[in-house]
């Protein structure tokens, strides 16, 4: 009566998959189930692109369509995604990071979870000053992933604008990179000099788009050919100008997906979801 095994020790994540691949096919020879759920990184071509705001508004948006949907903050100190849910944290991923990647259970992993009135789950990032000595390691960030992605439909990343090994690591387990940047000459000479960082690393430009975001009304000076040219990448989207609004929804605390869904800049960030999906 032996349908399957596993050795130890025995990883929570590797158990639940074998688990959810017989209940599937109960009766059939084990195959390991694949994690369901798909990676989608936000990496800042450099800081104060909006990159934040984006993440949140995309991982809000598969939420609303019914995607079980799980935002990760990532970003090591400065992340602000539960300020922008309005969700405020008891704990923190620093419980995580002191623990080896061993030591990440299901049952650790979920406990810092917060649910936000969406239905979304956000996994809130490292504060305070000990966050500064206890860094996210690889295998701690690929323990954490793995996890979360058969939790879900979608793993939505924020990952800030440092590339560091851990960084890395989260970057070559997503199925799309969505590279923020700004319609600038600083902002544009980042985000090529990032993607072509990230195809020496082995990351093809198949998985890789570009969303201009535009800060500020102030014109500048390139085209859209001039800016495919240069990046070399799809460009999923560009995002209006829309200061008032952005500032708005920062000191309410509410994403402009729920705030304003008719607002353009919504349409947009709702055109980008789609894209993702």
């Amino acid at each position: 009566g032996v349908n399957d095994y596993v050795t130890k020790p025995v990883r929570p994540v590797e158990l639940i998959a074998h688990i959810k691949a017989y209940l599937a096919h109960p009766g059939t020879p084990p195959v390991l189930a694949k994690p369901q759920g798909k990676i989608i990184v936000f990496l800042g071509a450099k800081g104060g692109t909006g990159l934040t705001t984006l993440a949140v508004n995309v991982a809000v948006g598969l939420q609303q369509a019914g995607k079980k949907t799980i935002l990760a903050d990532f970003n090591h100190m400065h992340g602000a995604v539960c300020q922008q849910l309005g969700l405020t944290p008891t704990n923190n991923l620093l419980a995580l990071l002191k623990k080896p990647e061993t030591g990440l259970t299901f049952n650790s992993i979920t406990r810092i979870l917060l649910k936000h009135s969406t239905g979304l789950l956000a996994l809130p990032p490292s504060h305070g000053v000990f966050a500064r000595y206890t860094p996210l390691k690889p295998k701690q960030a690929k323990a954490i992933l793995d996890t979360l992605n058969i939790m879900a439909d979608y793993v939505v990343v924020d990952l800030g604008a440092t590339i560091d090994p851990a960084a890395e690591a989260t970057l070559k387990l997503a199925q799309q990179i969505c590279l923020v940047t700004e319609p600038n000459f600083l902002g544009l000479d980042s985000a090529r000099r990032t993607i072509q960082y990230l195809k020496d690393i082995g990351l093809g430009a198949s998985r890789i788009g570009a969303v201009i975001n535009n800060r500020s009304r102030t014109g500048h000076s390139f085209t859209l050919q001039q800016i495919k040219e240069l990046l070399g990448v799809e460009m999923w989207q560009i995002i209006a100008p829309a200061p008032e609004s952005a500032l708005q929804a920062i000191q309410t605390k509410t994403p402009m997906l729920t705030a304003q869904p008719q607002h353009i800049v919504s349409k947009q960030m709702q055109a980008l979801t789609r894209l993702l999906a």
